[in-house]
């Protein structure tokens, strides 16, 4: 299999000594969703002696973060569950907060002291700013990160943020990241070039001669704000679509340029929404049919190798088949199988696929400012397409960053339903005693 180029290694940098964690709690309760909460039984863990580090939890006080179970037990979020692991390493301290907390540190101008320890000594402090579902409001990420930006005039290069706020940026917007796969589709092998088209909503349309595409919006997540619409309903999109020669006057007819026909949104369907802390923008893409139907989702961790990008190389650890109900609007999931992939793929393929797309990222120029979270690891959205001979082709939908995806642990892992969890961690805590840089 071929593998991307491995840029020279970085020169390490002091170990962060704290991770300050913020949730924003999603809006659904946590004990009614399987793809974000892992079910704890303290009777279960200490008869069986693993992950004994998750008692803390229930001594936590975290809005729809901890939630108490019938049976005794107790659904803990998966976010949560990956910073305990992280806590448990002993090596790195960690504070657990929801986003009220950090509305009223940036209210009474707070938020400096959580830099220092308990005797007031100053601490190399990571905020780490997490959710998985809605984008955070109240304040959105835009105020954060530019209260972040002050308080590094006063700590310098011992504060950051997590995400760094061009990442949280380019996530958001989703065109960067599609680009960035489109020019690694251009460099990769045949195998691996397929990428279905996108019209990015600027001058002329380049997905005018199809019939239906996929209308998705910047600034959302969870399948939210994706459309799957006929050519002529055009709705928010501001691309240009060459009007038909029948349609055109006649004088134009005669050797005129093609008259160029904008989108027909009206006032009812503005670009702003005030659902989003920046300004959204609607593109479309090719419709890929089996996108209805199924996605595989693959976890990849990186785990140290001298003769990876920057001293690190990925690997899979897990890989999910989750299917759509139109009707009840619910995500089933589970393990791939075998057969979900025969009979022109193979999980090999798929696994190299993911691979040499992740290792491309992280081989760019940029990987370190739009992709650094891929230094711990990701999820890898796949598609499966038939090219215009009938195969299958596979393509990456969408980067799903690690410390936003759901794991979907309570139906592709076994007891104790905790290791996604503890493989982020494990990468994300080396890296924090490596010395992680700092980026914008």
């Amino acid at each position: 299999m071929p593998v991307p180029p491995a840029p020279s290694l970085q020169a390490p940098s002091p170990s962060w000594d704290k991770v300050v964690w913020v949730s924003f709690p999603d809006k659904r309760p946590l004990d009614q969703t399987a793809t974000l909460a892992i079910q704890y039984f303290p009777d279960d863990h200490d008869s069986l002696g693993h992950d004994a580090w998750l008692a803390e939890a229930r001594v936590l006080d975290l809005r729809n973060t901890v939630i108490d179970a019938e049976d005794g037990g107790c659904y803990v979020h998966q976010g949560l569950v990956t910073m305990l692991a992280v806590k448990s390493r002993n090596q790195i301290a960690v504070d657990a907060y929801t986003w009220d907390w950090l509305t009223r540190q940036l209210r009474e101008s707070l938020l400096s002291s959580s830099c220092r320890g308990e005797d007031g000594e100053a601490l190399r402090t990571v905020l780490f700013l997490h959710w998985t579902t809605d984008e955070p409001t109240n304040p959105t990420l835009d105020s954060v990160y530019s209260a972040v930006r002050l308080l590094k005039h006063i700590h310098g290069t011992a504060f950051r943020a997590y995400p760094n706020e061009s990442e949280a940026w380019q996530e958001r917007a989703k065109l960067g990241d599609i680009r960035a796969l489109d020019d690694i589709a251009r460099s990769s092998p045949p195998e691996f070039s397929y990428r279905p088209k996108t019209c990015f909503g600027h001058g002329p349309c380049a997905l005018q001669e199809e019939s239906i595409t996929v209308h998705k919006r910047t600034h959302s997540g969870c399948a939210t704000h994706v459309h799957i619409r006929k050519q002529r309903d055009r709705q928010q999109l501001t691309c240009n679509v060459e009007m038909p020669a029948s349609k055109q006057p006649s004088k134009q007819r005669k050797g005129r340029k093609s008259m160029l026909a904008k989108t027909n949104k009206s006032s009812k369907d503005p670009t702003y929404d005030a659902t989003s802390s920046g300004q959204t923008h609607w593109f479309h893409q090719e419709f890929v049919p089996a996108l209805r139907d199924y996605e595989f989702r693959v976890f990849i961790v990186t785990e140290r190798d001298e003769q990876g990008i920057r001293g690190r190389s990925g690997r899979i650890v897990a890989i999910a088949k989750t299917a759509f109900n139109q009707e009840t609007q619910a995500l089933a999931s589970r393990e791939l199988l075998s057969e979900d992939l025969e009979p022109s793929l193979t999980r090999s393929h798929l696994e190299q696929f993911c691979i040499w797309v992740f290792e491309s990222l992280r081989a760019r120029t940029d990987s370190m400012v739009f992709f650094e979270s891929l230094e711990v690891g990701t999820r890898l959205d796949i598609g499966v397409a038939e090219d215009g001979m009938g195969e299958k082709r596979l393509f990456v939908n969408e980067i799903t960053r690690w410390y936003g995806a759901h794991y979907f642990s309570h139906n592709i892992c076994s007891e104790p339903k905790t290791q996604i969890c503890k493989a982020f961690a494990h990468a994300f805590g080396e890296l924090l005693q490596s010395g992680m840089g700092d980026v914008f």
